[in-house]
């Protein structure tokens, strides 16, 4: 754009940009939910972006996410945990579709490592690994839901 800016050029070029964004990140979720569905048996990976590396970690091993301001740690089984530079948001979205369940505004959690819904302090989610996890009145419904159609 050239000087003098013309408010509604400026305007229409950010609208512009922002779906180009978009698009490229519904189009890659599209690309991994189609390789996972055409891969048949084959357990879907997560590419985890840290400082050092990026970690490619199986859905199934991850135990929990918790967010930390602008930034996600990934708790997995086997104790570890991960600490990406990505909103928890941005994990809750891609998640979903794998059993995972926001039940509080910081914390994600896999629906197969929750091993009972105790009903102390509103609500509390007991892991697999004897972590507690806090449920908000928001999602209390939600998680009820969920849970209770494992049956």
């Amino acid at each position: 754009m050239l000087k003098p800016i013309n408010i509604s050029e400026f305007l229409l070029a950010v609208e512009k940009a922002a779906q180009k964004i978009n698009s490229k990140k519904e189009s890659s979720n599209i690309q991994n939910l189609l390789k996972y569905l055409k891969g048949g048996k084959e357990v879907p990976k997560i590419a985890l972006p840290t400082l050092k590396e990026i970690m490619y970690v199986k859905v199934s091993d991850i135990l929990r996410c918790e967010a930390e301001n602008n930034y996600t740690n990934f708790h997995l089984l086997n104790g570890t945990q991960v600490l990406v530079c990505k909103t928890l948001k941005e994990f809750a979205d891609l998640l979903k579709p794998h059993n995972f369940l926001r039940s509080h505004q910081s914390h994600l959690v896999n629906i197969d490592c929750i091993k009972s819904f105790l009903k102390e302090d509103g609500g509390m989610l007991l892991l697999t690994n004897q972590e507690k996890i806090p449920i908000s009145r928001q999602n209390r419904e939600l998680v009820k839901e969920a849970l209770g159609g494992l049956n």
